[in-house]
């Protein structure tokens, strides 16, 4: 494999430039992708696999794959929905569907890409190894489990999908450190830097919608969770609204669907409510990409993170940003130096940030540089071609075993 495999260790994101060349995928064999988390989502992880599977169909790899099904699915994505009946069981149920429509599309599938520690991923692995195809795990962030048992279980889980795929992968270094010494590929997650750019069209006509003229403007992307910080930002941003008068917050996501909701008005007076801007939201990655050029600074005051898509986006748009000292946060800023690191949970260090940032803009280098550092460093296609030269290791592997494709394939058998 052209990127060699490593121990875990700590790495710059310079270090973990995707530099692999791409090599020639077979043109019969579909990568299989499975993810737990539906499309639609506001996810990192969602949006990830979403941008993959368009930059391998710009590179002509064909994809079969399977998520839970939603209320909407995102349009031209070959990952389809999964519809699932259970309520206390929609994981096993998942696990169940999944492995069976890998087994009922077996003669296309060459590999199975799987992401998260989860039991879909693990019993996809598990049904891509039992076939004879080769499997691959990407694992995009570590989370605690909320009871002991469901932490004995997850460590099950855990070893099944890594004993299960051929190849294991992380999004950053912060991520591989979390699994002991398992060696990983660390291949940095990626944006479309076509669509995340820098636009004074943009940038002019939602300013002017919202009425925000030459003010300063903070924004926030993501799911409206305390994880993320959002709770932190808001009450750091009301005690800087009553010092500085011309600076706004920008408020884009939707509430995530397993911690309390956030409302604005628990944390932000009534005199500074109407400059916290709540956009909800946007219907497509170019809106988002419009409201982030219209702001001056991203925010991101997350507990924990694997690769954040959001700053990844933000810093695509020439935004200067402020994040968490955590230790993907550090390693992007303190590589890059486009931005302010505080203390995970410091509402007094985010405060003088923002004060100073309200006095006196951020630096004017640091547009151009996080514009650059994600051209470079975070492009989605740089990340496409080096999950192919993964992809393309695993299928030449597994087409050297005695065992590939074990199971007698059926005729009708059927990638759909």
């Amino acid at each position: 494999m052209a990127g060699q495999r490593q121990k875990t260790q700590t790495h710059s994101p310079n270090a973990q430039k995707p530099d692999r060349q791409t090599s020639p995928m077979p043109s019969d064999d579909h990568i299989c992708i499975v993810t737990p988390y539906p499309l639609a989502r506001v996810s990192g992880i969602s949006q990830i696999v979403r941008e993959l599977d368009r930059a391998l169909a710009q590179s002509g790899v064909e994809v079969v794959g399977w998520c839970p099904a939603s209320s909407t699915e995102p349009a031209g994505c070959r990952v389809k929905g999964v519809p699932l009946r259970s309520r206390n069981l929609r994981d096993l149920e998942l696990a169940i569907r999944t492995a069976s429509r890998i087994l009922s599309a077996r003669r296309a599938v060459g590999l199975v890409h799987a992401h998260q520690f989860h039991l879909q991923s693990a019993a996809a692995l598990f049904t891509s190894r039992l076939i004879g195809r080769g499997g691959v795990l990407t694992i995009h962030v570590r989370t605690n489990a909320s009871s002991s048992w469901r932490g004995r279980v997850q460590r099950v889980v855990d070893w099944l999908c890594l004993h299960s795929a051929d190849v294991v992968t992380t999004v950053s270094a912060a991520v591989a450190n979390s699994l002991r010494g398992h060696p990983v590929d660390i291949i940095p997650n990626g944006v479309d830097i076509d669509v995340f750019r820098p636009s004074l069209k943009d940038r002019t006509r939602i300013r002017t919608s919202l009425g925000l003229e030459s003010d300063k403007v903070v924004v926030f992307a993501g799911r409206w969770s305390r994880t993320k910080g959002l709770d932190k930002l808001l009450a750091a941003f009301d005690s800087v609204a009553s010092m500085h008068s011309k600076i706004h917050l920008l408020v884009i996501g939707e509430p995530a669907p397993d911690e309390p909701p956030i409302y604005p008005e628990a944390f932000v007076s009534a005199s500074a409510l109407d400059r916290v801007h709540v956009i909800g939201r946007l219907k497509d990655s170019a809106e988002v990409s419009a409201h982030l050029s219209a702001a001056d600074l991203f925010a991101l005051p997350s507990i924990a993170e694997g690769m954040p898509l959001a700053l990844l986006e933000a810093m695509a748009t020439g935004l200067p940003i402020v994040a968490s000292d955590i230790g993907v946060h550090r390693a992007l800023l303190n590589t890059y130096g486009c931005g302010w690191l505080v203390a995970p949970g410091d509402v007094d260090g985010l405060v003088r940030v923002l004060s100073r940032f309200a006095r006196e803009g951020a630096p004017k280098e640091w547009p151009s540089v996080a514009r650059s550092a994600a051209v470079e460093h975070h492009s989605a296609a740089a990340m496409a071609r080096a999950y192919q030269a993964v992809y393309a290791a695993v299928l030449s592997k597994r087409r050297q075993h005695a065992g590939f494709n074990r199971l007698p394939l059926a005729r009708e058998s059927r990638p759909y």
